[in-house]
């Protein structure tokens, strides 16, 4: 069993190694079983992972903590996989941060909370920490459980990003947040990623802060990966476009037949209809408007929708 107290284990990963690896993870309870998942990320990407509640992102995010055995799989940072029981952080928890959807640190004074910080990390930057506090009006003896949810997640954040870590772990950072907190917060990850050392996992239900900050999205449906693509193929690939209950059953089998995957879903006036390869659609049905699908469109239509895979060609 790995001790990842020796400081020689830290140094012998390939400089190239992903930040995060996760090779067919498998997790079951008494209701739910995460299905074997695998995602990787490497440095200067940021990953949004989605997913409609008991999905399995929790499952995931978890496993990042070492906080549980997995049944099956394994989880690497930095690559180095970490073993559920050994104090994995000891040495590595320098260089992860972690935004908890929740604010975990109690009444405990923000003053209080800095002395941690100073204790815990040996590259605490005091002054950066102060000049977050300061730039969102966070006075340092307040106690962290009288703050708003905003105050609260640019606190974590602050706190998160004090230590100089290379990878942040979110957990849904602008919920419940007004559009200028959440800008705030998201402007913090831009700057954080100027850096190209670094990446992020970031899990949420706010698909538009996916859309405008990450490169690679991975969607979660009841323990399965439903799927997994790059920002710019979800861009440049997929589209949608509105037609009849009548039109779909025709356009569905045209796009097969030349080798396009679609996935549809009927609504009270129209159809909706996705598909994976915007260009050659284009070509087979030249008189349909097409438009970029958004994310949220994605996940209703393939978690929803029927899929009618291409046929072979």
């Amino acid at each position: 069993m790995t001790d990842f107290n020796e400081a020689k284990d830290l140094h012998e990963a390939p400089e190239d190694a992903p930040v995060l690896r996760i090779d067919k993870l498998e997790k079951r309870y008494d209701d739910f079983t995460l299905e074997p998942f695998s995602m990787s990320i490497a440095r200067n990407r940021v990953c949004g992972l989605v997913g409609s509640n008991g999905a399995g992102k929790t499952t995931i995010l978890k496993s990042i903590l070492a906080a549980y055995r997995p049944d099956g799989g394994s989880v690497s940072l930095f690559g180095h996989t970490l073993e559920f029981g050994v104090r994995t952080y000891d040495r590595l928890r320098e260089k992860i941060g972690f935004v908890f959807d929740t604010l975990p640190f109690g009444p405990l004074t923000i003053k209080g909370l800095s002395r941690i910080g100073r204790a815990a990390y040996e590259q605490w930057d005091q002054g950066y920490f102060e000049r977050s506090l300061a730039k969102a009006d966070i006075k340092i003896n307040k106690k962290c459980n009288e703050l708003s949810r905003g105050m609260g997640m640019r606190l974590q954040l602050a706190f998160a990003l004090a230590h100089r870590p290379e990878f942040l772990v979110l957990d849904e950072p602008t919920a419940g947040l007004d559009p200028i907190a959440r800008e705030d917060v998201l402007d913090m990850l831009r700057n954080f990623m100027a850096n190209e050392r670094h990446a992020i996992l970031i899990s949420s239900h706010i698909t538009s802060d996916i859309e405008s900050i990450a490169d690679t999205i991975v969607c979660l449906d009841n323990g399965r990966t439903v799927f997994s693509l790059s920002m710019d193929t979800f861009q440049d690939c997929y589209g949608v476009f509105l037609c009849t209950d009548t039109q779909r059953k025709a356009y569905v089998k045209k796009l097969a037949a030349c080798g396009v995957d679609s996935w549809s879903i009927d609504k009270k006036m129209h159809s909706e209809i996705l598909m994976n390869n915007r260009e050659q659609a284009e070509k087979v049905l030249p008189k349909v408007e097409f438009a970029r699908s958004s994310l949220d469109e994605m996940m209703l239509l393939t978690i929803k929708g029927h899929h009618t895979a291409a046929e072979k060609q």
